[in-house]
C-alpha cells in the first residue's frame, strides 16, 4: 500500500468528475485540520526506531467496539497507508453494493488523499468519512459541518471512539509487552482481543437495548423541542442548508473587499504598539525607583526595555511594508477605519475572540488527557490495593492528586490565562456598546456577544463561540440570515439534527436486532442439529452391543 501510495502521488493529483466531502471543505480548512494533530502529520515522529522494530498497532474496528483487523505499524510516524490498508481488507469482506462509513480522528484528511491522488480506486465512490466525536474540537468548524457524524447524514449516534475504547482495554499490556520478543507479542494481543470478542459478543444483546432505548428517548426530547420551538422543521431544514451553504461557498478571488485581510493585521499590530509603548512606560517608572532596586532587579528591567523595544521597532517595521502593499481604494478604507474607534474595537475583539477559541480547544485536549491518566492510576492503585486485602482510602486519592499536580497546574493556567483574555474581549465588547450609544456604530451593525467566563469551559462543539459572530464578521448593509442571529432558529437546528441522527439510529438498531435473532436462531437449529445426530449414533451403539 504505501508503494501504491508513493506512485500515485508521483503522478499527480487524480481528476475526479464530482468533487467529494473534501472539496467541498476547501484545502485551507484542511491544512488548519491538519496542524491540529500530530496523527495527520506523517512526518512526525511518535515513536523511536532506535529501539523498538514494531511502533505501534492501528485498528479497524466495527461500531460495536469488536475488533476486526489491525494493523502492525512498523514507521516512527502515524502514516496513511495503515489506514487504507486496513479499509482496503474491508472492502474485500463485503459485498459490493454496500456503502462504509468511516469515523476516524482525521478523516477528513483521508478523505482529501483519496480524492486528490486517486487512491482505493475501487472502494472511493463508497466510503464515507467522517471526524470521531469527541476530536471534533481540533476541527475546524466548515470541515464539522460536513465531517462531524451529528451532522452528516446516515451515521447515526455512532461516535467513532471505538479505537479509544479498545486502546484502554489493552493499555496495561504495555509494560510489558514492550519487552517482550515479536512473536510472543503477536501471541499475546491475539488471545487478548480474541477473549475482548468472546465477552462483546455475549454481551451484544444488552447494548443493542441499551442503544435503543437511548436513542428512543433523545429522538422524543428532541421532536419536542422542535414542538414547541415556534418554528416549522421546514423552516429550520432551509436554515440548516443555508448555513453549511454559507460555510462551504468559497469567496470569490478578485471582491471589493480585496485588502482586507492586510488591514486587519495593520489595526491589530498598531494596538500591540501602543500596547508595547504602554509597557516601556511602565518598565521606565519602574526604573526611576532604582534606589530601591538591586542591580540584578536594575538590569532585568533595563533588559526587558530593550526587548520591548526591539519589539516594537519590528511591529513598526511590518506596519510600513503592510501599508505600502495595500492599493489605493484600500488605504482609503484603512485611513477611514483610523479613524473609527469602532471599527478598531471590533477587529481587535474579532482577533481576541479567536485566540481564545483556539485556547478553549487547548484547553479541553489537556484537560481530557489529565482525567484519563488520573482515572487509570486510580484503577492500578484500586487493583494494587485489593491484592493486599486492602481498600482505597481518601489518603490514596490525595497521593493520587498529587502525583498529577503539575499536568493539573498547567491545565489551570491556562484556565487563568483565557478568563484574563475572556475579561479583555468583554471590555472591548463594552467599549462597542458606548461607541453605538454615542452613535459612532456603523449603520444596521451588530454588537458582538459578551463570553461568559463561568461557561466557557463547559461549551460543547454546538455552542455560538465555535461559529462565527454577527457583530464581529464582515459589516455590510444587508440582512443577517435567522441562523447565524435567531436564537430560537440556532436551538431549532441543533434539535433537528438530534432528531434525524436519532431516527438513523432507531433504524439501525432494529436492523441489527433481527440480524442478531437471525443469527442466533441458525445457531440454535446446528446445535439441535448436532445433539440429535450424537443421540441418534448413543441409540445406535446400544442397539448392535445389546444384539
Amino acid at each position: 500500500m504505501a508503494a501504491e501510495i508513493v506512485a500515485k502521488r508521483k503522478q499527480g493529483p487524480a481528476k475526479r468528475k464530482k468533487p467529494g466531502a473534501a472539496g467541498q471543505v476547501g484545502d485551507d480548512v484542511l491544512d488548519a485540520c491538519e496542524q491540529s494533530f500530530i496523527a495527520a502529520q506523517e512526518s512526525v515522529t511518535k515513536a523511536s526506531k532506535n529501539y523498538y522494530a514494531d511502533t505501534g498497532l492501528m485498528a479497524l474496528l466495527c461500531r460495536h467496539d469488536r475488533v476486526l483487523w489491525i494493523a502492525n505499524m512498523n514507521t516512527p510516524g502515524e502514516r496513511q497507508h495503515f489506514a487504507l490498508a486496513l479499509l482496503r481488507k474491508l472492502g474485500t469482506e463485503l459485498p459490493a453494493t454496500w456503502r462504509i462509513g468511516v469515523l476516524y480522528d482525521i478523516g477528513c484528511q483521508v478523505a482529501r488523499s483519496i480524492e486528490k491522488w486517486g487512491l482505493l480506486e475501487e472502494l472511493a465512490d463508497r466510503l464515507i468519512f467522517g471526524v470521531s466525536v469527541f476530536h471534533a474540537y481540533g476541527h475546524q468548524w466548515s470541515c464539522q459541518i460536513v465531517f462531524h457524524p451529528r451532522k452528516r447524514k446516515d451515521f447515526g449516534l455512532s461516535d467513532g471512539e471505538g479505537c479509544e475504547r479498545f486502546w484502554s482495554a489493552i493499555r496495561h499490556l504495555i509494560a510489558c509487552l514492550r519487552v517482550s520478543g515479536f512473536h510472543r507479542r503477536l501471541f499475546v494481543l491475539n488471545r487478548q482481543i480474541a477473549f475482548m470478542s468472546t465477552v462483546g459478543m455475549w454481551k451484544m444483546g444488552s447494548w443493542l437495548k441499551r442503544r435503543y432505548l437511548d436513542a428512543l428517548r433523545r429522538r422524543s426530547e428532541a421532536r419536542d423541542l422542535i414542538r414547541h420551538g415556534g418554528v416549522s422543521e421546514d423552516e429550520l431544514s432551509q436554515q440548516w442548508e443555508a448555513q453549511v451553504k454559507s460555510h462551504l461557498e468559497k469567496p470569490a478571488r478578485q471582491s471589493k473587499k480585496a485588502g482586507d485581510k492586510a488591514i486587519e493585521e495593520i489595526l491589530l499590530a498598531m494596538g500591540s504598539v501602543d500596547d508595547l509603548n504602554s509597557q516601556m512606560r511602565e518598565d521606565r517608572q519602574e526604573l526611576r525607583k532604582a534606589h530601591g532596586l538591586t542591580s540584578t532587579e536594575t538590569a532585568e528591567i533595563t533588559r526587558r526595555i530593550e526587548v520591548t523595544r526591539a519589539e516594537r521597532d519590528a511591529t513598526k517595521s511590518r506596519i510600513a511594508a503592510l501599508n505600502a502593499s495595500l492599493g489605493t481604494e484600500a488605504c482609503r478604507r484603512l485611513e477611514n477605519m483610523k479613524g473609527s474607534a469602532y471599527l478598531c474595537a471590533r477587529v481587535n475583539a474579532r482577533a481576541l475572540r479567536a485566540t481564545i477559541r483556539q485556547g478553549i480547544v487547548m484547553h479541553k485536549f489537556e484537560h481530557r488527557k489529565l482525567e484519563r491518566a488520573y482515572r487509570h492510576q486510580v484503577l492500578r492503585r484500586s487493583i494494587r490495593l485489593a491484592a493486599a486485602g486492602r481498600t482505597l482510602t481518601t489518603n490514596d486519592l490525595y497521593l493520587e492528586a498529587k502525583d498529577h499536580s503539575q499536568t493539573k497546574d498547567l491545565v489551570h493556567r491556562r484556565e487563568k490565562t483565557l478568563t484574563g483574555q475572556i475579561a479583555k474581549f468583554n471590555a472591548l465588547v463594552d467599549q462597542m456598546t458606548l461607541l453605538a450609544r454615542q452613535g459612532k456604530k456603523p449603520p444596521r451593525a451588530r454588537l458582538p456577544r459578551k463570553l461568559d467566563a463561568k461557561k466557557i469551559f463547559t461549551l460543547d462543539v454546538d455552542d455560538a463561540i465555535w461559529q462565527e459572530d454577527p457583530g464581529l464578521g464582515p459589516q455590510d448593509e444587508t440582512t443577517l440570515p435567522r441562523w447565524q442571529t435567531d436564537d430560537a432558529v440556532k436551538r431549532g437546528i441543533l434539535a433537528l439534527l438530534e432528531y434525524r441522527r436519532c431516527a438513523e439510529e432507531v433504524e439501525r438498531v432494529e436492523e441489527e436486532a433481527k440480524a442478531l435473532g437471525n443469527w442466533w436462531q441458525e445457531e440454535e437449529k446446528v446445535l439441535f442439529a448436532q445433539c440429535n445426530s450424537d443421540t441418534g449414533k448413543s441409540r445406535d451403539s446400544r442397539c448392535a452391543v445389546n444384539d
